[in-house]
């Protein structure tokens, strides 16, 4: 007969269990997050065109920031010309009074065409100087730049805008706000999203005073809605922009699927039509790689589908 406590034990543990054993222990498993979504193969398929927007802040504080990027303008561009890519780059100002200063109309052209676009791109944001506005709003001058010229956007061209600034976002609109109104004039292309910043919690000192990424509108933007990357202003600044460079034209040029949640990668699936794809490279009989950095599956290749109407599952449990 087994003894009083040790069916109160069965009890308090929980009804759900079927039964309650002998034993002095019971095993719980964990049940992590699991995901499985289907992709529509157009979706998925690369381009070989990119518009690039900056907003670069230009109060009294970035001299020094903004000669890093000038600095480092070539190790960023040069991806680009490596790839062929057919880039469009506009540069705006964190001052909501500013005109642009590349790439929109009446600002010099700025893209695949021009003879010198490392160098073009140098003295826009030498013309920047420090004298803007001491509120620096990075959201507010993104949504006039594009609805007074929205022919900076080409058709069906992806978009990635890359943030540089020493301070929190001073905008008068929220980032829920800002991404609804960015996805109304983007009207639903992909959108890339990265930021520099002089945060505190990113080890950086800034004059404008102390601030955090974290819960900041930066971080409701750029983490929550893109799923996008960040990188300290004050540290290797040029490495920084060639990893911005590195995932746009990844981004661009290669067909894949970006996951919401990080997977753990021994339960990682890629189903088509109900055959599993294997992954790994192309000589070795794979259909895709797992991409950490990106968070991404990336495909070799898209020759496994029939036509652009097919979707691809994927299947994965979240890591604990």
């Amino acid at each position: 007969m087994k003894s009083i406590s040790h069916v109160f034990l069965c009890f308090l543990i929980g009804i759900s269990l079927t039964a309650c054993s002998k034993e002095n222990y019971i095993y719980v498993q964990k049940a992590g997050n699991h995901t499985d979504k289907s992709y529509p193969v157009k979706e998925m398929q690369g381009s070989s065109s990119v518009d690039i927007l900056w907003v670069i802040d230009n109060s009294g504080s970035m001299s020094s920031y903004q000669q890093q990027v000038v600095t480092n303008s070539h190790a960023f561009m040069q991806d680009f010309i490596k790839q062929q890519l057919n880039w469009k780059m506009g540069l705006i100002s964190t001052d909501k009074s500013d005109h642009p200063y590349a790439g929109f109309s009446g600002s010099a052209k700025l893209d695949a065409t021009v003879s010198d676009p490392v160098g073009t791109f140098q003295q826009a944001v030498n013309q920047l100087s420090t004298n803007g506005d001491s509120t620096e709003r990075t959201f507010t001058p993104i949504i006039q730049s594009i609805t007074n010229d929205p022919n900076f956007l080409r058709p069906n061209t992806p978009l990635a805008v890359i943030m540089v600034t020493d301070a929190e976002e001073q905008s008068s609109i929220s980032a829920q706000t800002f991404v609804s109104q960015l996805s109304l004039l983007t009207q639903g292309r992909n959108i890339f999203a990265y930021g520099v910043f002089a945060s505190a919690d990113f080890g950086c000192d800034s004059s404008e005073g102390a601030w955090n990424y974290k819960g900041s509108p930066y971080e409701g933007f750029i983490s929550t809605a893109m799923n996008g990357q960040t990188f300290p202003l004050c540290k290797d600044f040029g490495t920084s922009l060639v990893n911005i460079a590195h995932d746009i034209v990844t981004r661009v040029a290669y067909s894949a699927i970006y996951l919401k949640g990080r997977p753990d990668t021994s339960t990682l699936q890629v189903i088509y039509q109900g055959k599993e794809l294997p992954a790994g490279p192309t000589e070795a009989g794979g259909y895709w790689t797992y991409d950490y950095r990106l968070n991404a599956v990336v495909f070799n290749n898209l020759d496994f589908a029939k036509n652009d109407t097919d979707s691809v599952r994927v299947l994965f449990e979240e890591e604990n």
